[in-house]
């Protein structure tokens, strides 16, 4: 059977204002920036790289609206799914419902986190949100930033599901990776560790959903092809150029510069970030119109 979700998906970020209020006309053109230019597999909407749990459900509604609606007019043809998780499952439950009532071909949801919940809670969390749609969900694995580890055999667990199809493994851990990619080879893999995308692509992934491949997609579904086609030297110097940029965001600020290139290729003007995130200062700038440049020519 075809898996459903494949390929290079950016993990959308969202444009803000001066005053931290979304600028969905900015929004709109990022949209349209990753469809036509960057020509992405598809969007992972409302993730860790959008700042969404800086967001409330009003916010990230509209969010998974503009989406939608700029694929539609584009008359696209691209992948959309929806982040959907938090800590708040009440929210969770209407943009589940709010997903399928735009047309969302999937969601994910990240494991929750803080208060370091139990694996029988981190289950029963995601049994309430397969039992609201019968939309597949990709289990959104992100141990650096949630905090929570899940062993194989729980994992398992999760991947057996009513509606999980599988996972955006956000995890280095490529040994664990490996063992679930051959315990369910039916289920999906999306990789989101960009920087590692080649070596996880020769462990049989179906694709990745990373940050910065807001910028620089193109780049990563040639190393993603490359790799298949096992033409390893090609893939590996393209890799090395690819993780130098990366390496170069990662030192001026990975949000801020990130966003401000995706503004500057757009032609979309300057962008900004929800406080607390610190917002682009002039060495961010200067490394984005660079990085614009470099990555474009």
């Amino acid at each position: 059977m075809e898996k459903k979700f494949k390929g290079i998906y950016s993990a959308l970020v969202t444009p803000f204002d001066k005053e931290g209020k979304i600028n969905t006309k900015q929004l709109e053109k990022f949209v349209e920036f990753e469809i036509t230019k960057i020509k992405v597999d598809g969007l992972y909407i409302c993730g860790s790289t959008a700042e969404a749990f800086l967001l409330d459900y009003e916010e990230r509604s509209h969010i998974m609206k503009v989406v939608a609606d700029v694929k539609k007019k584009l008359n696209s043809n691209i992948s959309l799914i929806a982040q959907v998780g938090g800590l708040n499952v009440f929210d969770m439950e209407k943009l589940i419902k709010d997903a399928k009532k735009f047309g969302y071909d999937g969601i994910s949801a990240v494991t929750p986190f803080y208060y370091g919940y139990k694996f029988e809670d981190i289950k029963k969390y995601y049994e309430f949100a397969t039992s609201i749609s019968d939309l597949p969900l990709l289990i959104y694995y992100l141990p650096a930033l949630t905090a929570i580890n899940i062993s194989f055999d729980n994992f398992i667990q999760l991947l057996e599901m009513k509606n999980v199809v599988g996972a955006k493994y956000s995890s280095p851990d490529l040994f664990m990776l490996e063992r679930l990619i051959s315990a369910k080879p039916d289920k999906v893999f999306l990789f989101g560790v960009d920087e590692f995308l080649m070596a996880a692509t020769t462990l049989g992934i179906d694709g990745g959903i990373g940050s910065t491949y807001n910028l620089m997609g193109h780049m990563a579904k040639d190393i993603f092809k490359l790799t298949k086609e096992n033409k390893i030297e090609e893939a590996r110097k393209l890799t090395t150029k690819y993780n130098v940029y990366l390496k170069e965001m990662l030192d001026s600020g990975i949000y801020q510069t990130l966003k401000q290139a995706v503004s500057y290729a757009s032609n979309s003007g300057d962008t900004y970030c929800r406080m607390p995130m610190g917002q682009v200062n002039e060495n961010a700038s200067k490394v984005a119109k660079e990085l614009v440049k470099k990555v474009f020519g």
